[in-house]
């Protein structure tokens, strides 16, 4: 019993550790600074890289986690990723961005039979933006952007 509560203690400290260091290496990725060899030596080659056929000379490099990012003329320019547990709610972000007047608008393309669709609510001014589901009330995406 005391050998299977150690390790659910370690399986439970050594998941927190890599979740803080994931959070910790997305943070050093500054959109419209970093560049591709910047982003590959912190983190890795991508699991996936993928030309953006509606941009030339863009890419998309994936990442565990479901992380993507995108890359124009050697720079990152845009990282998206799932939200984190705190990040899921609408009222969150409008609380984050308390103050400013972020922009709420339907994205094209995501319209269903019913007539629901998603929306992207971005804040130019910390060039972050998430897009939100509200038929679940649920933001799906956060996205960080550069200049």
């Amino acid at each position: 019993m005391k050998i299977l509560l150690l390790a659910a203690l370690v399986l439970a400290f050594s998941s927190g550790c890599q979740r803080e260091a994931r959070l910790v290496s997305t943070r050093q990725v500054v959109p419209g600074k970093t560049s591709i060899t910047e982003l590959t030596d912190q983190r890795g080659p991508p699991l996936r890289a993928a030309p953006l056929e509606s941009r030339p000379g863009a890419e998309t490099l994936s990442y565990p986690g479901n992380e993507t990012f995108q890359a124009e003329q050697g720079k990152i320019v845009a990282h998206w990723r799932d939200p984190e547990p705190g990040e899921a709610t609408l009222q969150y972000w409008r609380h984050r961005w308390k103050g400013q007047n972020p922009r709420y608008e339907e994205i094209a393309g995501t319209r269903d039979a019913h007539g629901n669709a998603e929306f992207l609510l971005r804040d130019s001014s910390s060039q972050t933006a998430v897009v939100y589901d509200p038929r679940r009330d649920r933001v799906l995406r956060v996205l960080r952007y550069g200049q």
